[in-house]
């Protein structure tokens, strides 16, 4: 579910809230301090009688029912303050509010929590077409209820309503859940530093990952929200991954993931299976993940899911992350997974050639050019992070077959080449007319220019372009025989040697002080004199 058809399911259960209203009084009455009072007052009564009730007729559900619907009402009533943000205060300062909140989420009855909940997501609920005061507000209300640890009670009580039944009888669909995960997502939205409660929190993650297990057979909204969630809540915080990293929560990660091998995604479920790959790519970030990623046989899973073809862009995405800088996982890939093949086969099979007049969704264009930034960085990973032996078998599966793989590389390389020289056109235009704009760019440092300007050729292709460059002089180094291969499929090509040693000098020029790959840059770079002399 993407956000616009959550806002509309959010929209549509606001609309059926006061129509509810509607037909439970005779009118609407004004929206003044003194119905917010009466409201205010009547909401911590009718709970407290409630709660009288429901102890006196402990065997009887039904003669405190009428009582629990009194106080459903005046939780809807509760709502139609949301629209009226100038008495957010009144509400936050009304004596034993937030104490009555706290009480009404954790309500025996779910329906009086999820309204409460609800509630409370009206005033906190972000908006892009609000006005400035009331995002001060809904901030403020928002930061009210995080200081008196409404987002704890709002997670126990989701830990209460999976607990209260066994996992069989659990309902993954269950709004209560639905509307808790929205509250959740809410104050994230506020303050990115809400996901540091989750660190204390470890058992959420495995709430999530436990509702989102049947998701390839019985998808539901919960678990896309699920999703949503799980990826924010690592995608900056390594507590976050550290927790989501651990064997039993990879496993039950996997679990979800090899269940979509044979299923091509489309629409929702496709969101869903990329927040989780995205939420498994944050954890492979952490060298310790990689490794215990690598000791459940991840690596063999991802390579599965390429071969199964049904979820390959993102399965070669992770499997970029699992290897990245990690020597050991580079070397159980190339040794005991047998990745070689797979990834070779990948590269060999990749178009050079678009279809005539095809039209690609900005999306599906950099899906393109990801997709060939994913190849060529594991390769290159292999290449770095791999001993003498290894390093040896790569080149020789570039190498085998009159450099096949590498001509078709080279072919790869022309044609994000064409795009980068497309591109670089478009730059220097949109450059000229800006010089139009001269005041606006004398506020831009030289400096920032330039970024811009090196970010704007990476979206058209240069990263792909300096990886295969970096390649090529690997295997311009390797040995004489290779030397002499590359020279003269480079002068077939109409290839400039020149311009390959140009695309690395710009890459490691762009590299930080502190990157390993720098030093393997330098090297190389040097190695590469040496042999032209």
């Amino acid at each position: 579910m993407n956000q616009n058809t959550r806002k509309r399911t959010i929209e549509k259960n606001q609309k059926q809230d006061i129509d509810q209203i509607v037909s439970r009084v005779k009118f609407l009455p004004n929206l003044d301090s003194k119905f917010l009072k009466e409201t205010l007052i009547n909401l911590k009564k009718k709970w407290e009688y409630n709660q009288q009730q429901r102890i006196k007729f402990v065997e009887d559900p039904e003669k405190f029912m009428e009582s629990e619907s009194d106080l459903n009402t005046t939780i809807h009533e509760l709502k139609l303050f949301a629209a009226n943000p100038s008495m957010y205060e009144d509400i936050l300062s009304f004596p034993n509010f937030i104490e009555t909140v706290q009480n009404l989420i954790s309500h025996e009855n779910n329906d009086i929590s999820q309204s409460i909940l609800e509630a409370l997501n009206e005033f906190i609920e972000e908006d892009a077409d609000i006005e400035e005061d009331k995002e001060n507000y809904t901030t403020k209300f928002a930061v009210t209820l995080l200081q008196n640890g409404i987002l704890e009670i709002v997670v126990d009580n989701m830990f209460r309503l999976k607990n209260q039944n066994n996992d069989s009888s659990f309902d993954s669909e269950n709004k209560s859940i639905f509307v808790s995960f929205n509250m959740i997502e809410n104050f994230l939205e506020m303050d990115e530093k809400v996901t540091e409660f989750f660190n204390k929190k470890p058992e959420f993650f495995t709430f999530i990952l436990d509702i989102s297990q049947n998701a390839a057979q019985n998808f539901n909204a919960n678990m896309e929200y699920a999703s949503e969630i799980l990826a924010i809540l690592v995608q900056s915080n390594e507590k976050n991954q550290e927790i989501l990293g651990k064997a039993e929560n990879l496993d039950k990660l996997m679990h979800i993931i090899n269940s979509f091998k044979a299923i091509k995604t489309t629409g929702d479920l496709d969101e869903f299976v990329q927040n989780i790959f995205d939420s498994l790519c944050s954890c492979l970030m952490n060298t310790k993940i990689q490794d215990q990623f690598r000791n459940l046989e991840g690596i063999e899973l991802l390579l599965i899911m390429i071969k199964k073809n049904k979820q390959q862009f993102p399965s070669l995405k992770a499997l970029d992350f699992a290897i990245m800088n990690n020597p050991e996982s580079c070397k159980y890939f190339i040794e005991k997974a047998l990745g070689l093949k797979i990834i070779f086969s990948l590269l060999m099979r990749q178009k050079l050639k678009s279809k005539k007049n095809a039209k690609k969704s900005k999306e599906k264009k950099e899906n393109e050019r990801k997709f060939d930034e994913f190849i060529f960085s594991i390769l290159l990973s292999l290449m770095n992070q791999s001993a003498e032996l290894n390093y040896a078998r790569v080149v020789n599966k570039f190498i085998e077959k009159n450099h096949e793989k590498t001509e078709k590389m080279l072919d790869i390389f022309q044609k994000w080449n064409k795009k980068l020289i497309k591109g670089m056109i478009l730059i220097q235009n949109e450059e000229d007319q800006n010089k139009i704009k001269k005041d606006l760019l004398d506020e831009i440092t030289e400096e920032e220019k330039e970024y811009e300007k090196y970010t704007q050729k990476l979206n058209f292709g240069l990263l792909i372009l300096q990886s295969i460059s970096v390649i090529v002089l690997k295997l311009f180094v390797f040995s004489e025989n290779s030397k002499i291969k590359i020279l003269e499929i480079l002068n077939r090509k109409k290839i400039e040697f020149n311009y390959i040693v140009n695309l690395v000098n710009e890459f490691f020029s762009n590299l930080d002080e502190e990157s390993g790959d720098r030093k393997i840059l330098e090297d190389l770079l040097i190695l590469v004199r040496k042999s032209l002399n």
